[in-house]
């Protein structure tokens, strides 16, 4: 990212908390509730922007658990709380992001859409924290769940992270497609149509080329762990007739 560096400076909240991937500047409320919020957390598969909550949804837990697939990239050492950069790019992001590794934060998530993985990167570089001691999470494209252009978008991602990350996601389970499409179907109809995917059996063909490219990933060295995010139960359950290689996490958004 041009300009972004030590030498510029930026307005930042007053100090960034990561919950549920949005920086938050209500640090006090935050704080005071987080005993409470651990607490809760402590039935989730992962507790950093939530991941299967057990307590909520067993059975959703348990299509990670009972898939077939080996369990090769099972979630270990992963901080339970993190900054989340979406909606920061440039010198705020970098600002941001070198600030809470200066105040202790080890896991940052992000993602190819956001557009911020250089800050994110010169941020990391600048603290002079240990990458071994850091735990990055990013994710694929929501435009590029295919096989070629998932492919494509991991080796950018980790070209653009210093090499690898930590934790690979699969962004959405389907492209985006006009609302008028004539094949359409609605991925959230829980939430009034948030995001629609094509015809049922070309959208799990994606879906399934996207998990093999980011199992390739995995297999080249890219990516510590891979998994998956705005997946649907029967996203879940369709994984077990594809996936050579267990989703680690399904990330999902809440707001505690």
């Amino acid at each position: 990212a041009a300009g972004v560096g030590p030498g510029r400076r930026a307005w930042l909240p007053p100090v960034p908390i990561g919950l549920c991937g949005v920086a938050k500047n209500r640090a006090s409320s935050v704080l005071a509730s987080l005993p409470r919020m651990m607490a809760a957390a402590m039935g989730l598969l992962t507790t950093f922007l939530i991941v299967v909550p057990a307590a909520a949804d067993v059975p959703l837990l348990r299509l990670l658990d009972a898939s077939p697939a080996a369990p090769a990239t099972k979630l270990a050492g992963m901080p339970q709380i993190g900054l989340g950069t979406y909606h920061l790019q440039g010198q705020a992001c970098y600002d941001a992001v070198l600030r809470a590794l200066q105040m202790g934060y080890r896991h940052l998530d992000t993602a190819e859409v956001y557009g911020n993985h250089e800050a994110v990167r010169l941020a990391i570089r600048d603290s002079g924290v240990p990458r071994d001691e850091l735990f990055v999470t990013s994710k694929v494209k929501v435009d590029q769940i295919d096989y070629e252009s998932a492919r494509a978008s991991a080796s950018r991602i980790a070209a653009a992270l210093g090499g690898h990350v930590d934790l690979l996601l699969l962004h959405f389970p389907a492209p985006s497609v006009a609302a008028d499409h004539p094949n359409r179907l609605v991925v959230w109809t829980e939430i009034g149509g948030l995001g629609v995917e094509g015809n049922v059996s070309v959208a799990y063909a994606a879906r399934a080329g996207a998990w093999r490219a980011l199992e390739e990933a995995w297999d080249a060295g890219l990516c510590r762990h891979v998994g998956v995010s705005n997946y649907l139960a029967r996203h879940l359950r369709e994984m077990r007739r594809y996936a050579r290689v267990r989703a680690a996490v399904d990330q999902l958004e809440l707001h505690p």
